[in-house]
């Protein structure tokens, strides 16, 4: 969404005006809330403040790449009047963030007000658990809590270890009930399946009719942690394919207040065309709540366990530059609750980069239904080809 906006580049700044009004203008009739990017070329210790119509002063930031980011809320048809002046800015709140998470395994885990996503690491693929997909993390509210997920199951580790030394089995799985973040105690949890799948949107190769699943990444690098964007590099470890020395590297970049990951995908080491696809895993529990459309799949995921849950986990994938094909491919037979997978197929795929993007919502928080994250997909998707404009 971030390369839809018209740039206010950072050449107004260079005679140092001490106070610069710009104007965020939404041509469409449809109310727009989104981080833009209304400067670039700046360095990472540039100190701006920016004001509101009222005088109140907002979050901003400045990505890895130089660019300022503002989050903005304009009504149909409706301008938004800001204000920049040269100043340090009061402490923001953080809208996204996310971290590297050695004790789990090496995940990165990374959120917003709205989603949250897993990425498994190295010590997962040494383990030999074939975890290949992102998994996802539900939230009751906007606060950031994965974190706390993550200190909460961990903090017991030590003390449910012992007492199952111990035989004290009852004392053992009660601690890990109240403490397990599979579980959900009042602010979110981790009820989403991955195993081996895709899980939610992830990208593969595809060989014939044969997933090349990837494993775990080698390297990560966080370029961006908030308070409005987040930005992971992922390289995965050179694999064969198809008798190719192949490697992966991705880009996902998540932002204040939507349900959708940018993800950038590409590949060195492709001699020959292969496939490239991205979906979403289907479950044993339900396997027709599944929408195929020329630019999106959506799925109405029922949880790894669904009568105890009783509730769903919309995701999506969606493919504003094409794909040549959605379609529903199910594995000769189920492994675990996981029957096969939605997905989208780019044909004669030779490595460059391919952008998409991947959602998701919960049915406890704010998507309360799948016709409303169907409704939702298609005006996210829909302002994807608007500009929001933004001049000085």
């Amino acid at each position: 969404m971030r390369t839809l906006i018209l740039l206010l580049f950072w050449a107004i700044w260079a005679e140092a005006q001490a106070q610069q009004k710009i104007v965020i203008s939404n041509p469409t009739g449809t109310q727009q809330h989104r981080v833009v990017e209304i400067g670039s070329g700046l360095r990472s210790d540039t100190s701006l403040i920016i004001r509101d119509a009222f005088g109140i002063e907002q979050p901003t930031q400045v990505t890895h790449d130089g660019k300022l980011l503002l989050y903005v809320s304009v009504r149909p048809y409706g301008k938004g009047t800001y204000t920049i002046e040269q100043g340090v800015p009061m402490p923001a709140k953080r809208y996204v963030q996310g971290r590297y998470y050695p004790e789990r395994a090496d995940d990165i885990s990374f959120e917003n007000d709205r989603t949250g996503f897993r990425i498994y690491g190295p010590e997962t693929q040494r383990r030999g658990e074939k975890a290949f997909g992102i998994d996802l993390w539900v939230k009751h509210s906007s606060e950031l809590l994965v974190d706390s997920l993550y200190k909460l199951e961990f903090s017991k580790h030590p003390e449910i270890a012992e007492l199952r030394r111990q035989g004290r089995t009852h004392e053992a799985d009660s601690l890990t009930t109240v403490t397990s973040y599979h579980l959900d105690h009042g602010a979110g949890m981790d009820g989403y399946g991955v195993g081996a799948t895709l899980g939610c949107g992830t990208p593969a190769l595809m060989v014939g009719d044969s997933i090349c699943y990837p494993w775990c990444y080698e390297k990560y690098e966080i370029l961006d942690n908030g308070p409005l964007r987040f930005t992971l590099r992922l390289d995965f470890p050179e694999t064969t394919i198809d008798g190719m020395r192949v490697t992966e590297h991705r880009l996902m970049t998540l932002d204040r207040g939507s349900n959708f990951c940018e993800m950038t995908v590409w590949y060195d080491g492709l001699k020959k065309s292969v496939n490239l696809v991205a979906g979403v895993a289907l479950r044993q529990a339900d396997t027709t709540s599944v929408v195929l459309t020329d630019n999106y799949i959506a799925y109405a995921d029922p949880t790894i366990d669904p009568e105890r849950y009783n509730s769903q986990i919309y995701v999506a994938t969606l493919f504003p530059n094409g794909v040549d094909i959605t379609c529903k491919q199910f594995f000769h037979e189920p492994i675990g609750a996981n029957v096969g997978h939605a997905l989208g197929i780019i044909r004669n795929y030779y490595g460059r980069p391919y952008t998409y993007y991947i959602g998701m919502a919960w049915s406890d928080f704010d998507v309360r239904s799948f016709e409303e994250w169907l409704l939702r997909i298609k005006q996210w998707a829909s302002s994807l080809s608007c500009n929001v404009q933004c001049s000085d």
